[in-house]
């Protein structure tokens, strides 16, 4: 009796695996069993439609900033060392892309002139962060062009000397429309380039104005500016993640803006003309997975 009871159980088992083990047999007709998984069957990410890309930038920032009022100028020259991040997101599944940066200057030097009176400076700070979404779907494997749409943010503050006894404060608010293209020049370089029209850019802040030649407050700056702005950027591969790029950025913006401030002899002071360029060279490291 109990030899009988083992052999019971494995009678049982096999009655019961029986008809799976049938249908495994039945489904795979004429040629036998089921077939199990494929030997190359993907346990990788390389059916992943995104591609991911970061990384720092430098940027040697050069600004030209220009004011005239009936009455009245202010200028300045900046020099700035400017670090960035940088990142971007590729969809290749429909050929879009989303992209931002961020910086911020880390030594800026500073020449002025507001209303004739001239002096330089070391301190102040540029800082500036947008986004970009495009879409490159056009062209082939190795050339691909498009355009974006992206909004970007920037602050101008370079220090214009303690004895203005204001400061200079601006932000810039931009609408960009653009063309983007990138090109695979070989296994190992490739090479990205951009141009957009900026149709709206908003400006406020304070702008500072020397008290010595007629203006006894610093002036409250406000508009409406147009403009345009490029990039270009080549890129070496020494591995298969890793990019190394370098190449050059500008900015411009130009377009009617009041500044109104109190000058020393009483009044106001609101009708200017304003302009900013800033432009330098650019190089970049980043990681793409």
């Amino acid at each position: 009796m109990p030899r009988f009871i083992p052999a019971v159980a494995l009678a049982g088992a096999v009655l019961c695996s029986a008809p799976a083990f049938a249908a495994d047999y039945l489904e795979g007709m004429p040629g036998g069993f089921r077939d199990g998984y494929k030997a190359d069957w993907d346990m990788s990410d390389a059916g992943d439609p995104l591609d991911f890309e970061f990384g720092t930038r430098y940027w040697y920032s050069m600004g030209r900033f220009n004011m005239n009022s009936a009455s009245d100028s202010f200028s300045t020259n900046d020099t700035g060392h400017v670090l960035e991040l940088y990142g971007r997101i590729d969809d290749n599944s429909t050929a879009t892309y989303l992209k931002g940066i961020a910086g911020y200057s880390v030594a800026l030097n500073s020449d002025y002139n507001t209303s004739g009176a001239t002096g330089s400076s070391e301190g102040g700070q540029v800082y500036y962060a947008g986004a970009d979404f495009g879409y490159l779907g056009l062209g082939n494997e190795n050339f691909g062009f498009g355009g974006f749409v992206g909004y970007q943010f920037q602050n101008d503050s370079p220090f214009t000397g303690r004895h203005l006894g204001n400061t200079t404060n601006i932000n810039y608010n931009m609408l960009r429309l653009g063309l983007a293209a990138r090109a695979n020049l070989g296994d190992q370089v490739d090479l990205t380039a951009e141009a957009a029209i900026i149709p709206y850019a908003r400006v406020d802040g304070q702008l500072a104005m020397d008290p010595t030649v007629g203006a006894s407050s610093g002036g409250s700056l406000e508009g409406t500016l147009y403009g345009a702005a490029g990039e270009v950027m080549l890129g070496f591969h020494p591995t298969d993640n890793m990019t190394i790029r370098g190449g050059g950025r500008a900015w411009y913006l130009t377009g009617p803006a009041n500044v109104a401030y109190t000058p020393s002899g009483g009044g106001a002071e609101t009708p200017s003309s304003f302009s900013l360029f800033r432009f330098g060279a650019l190089a970049e490291l980043t990681y793409a997975f």
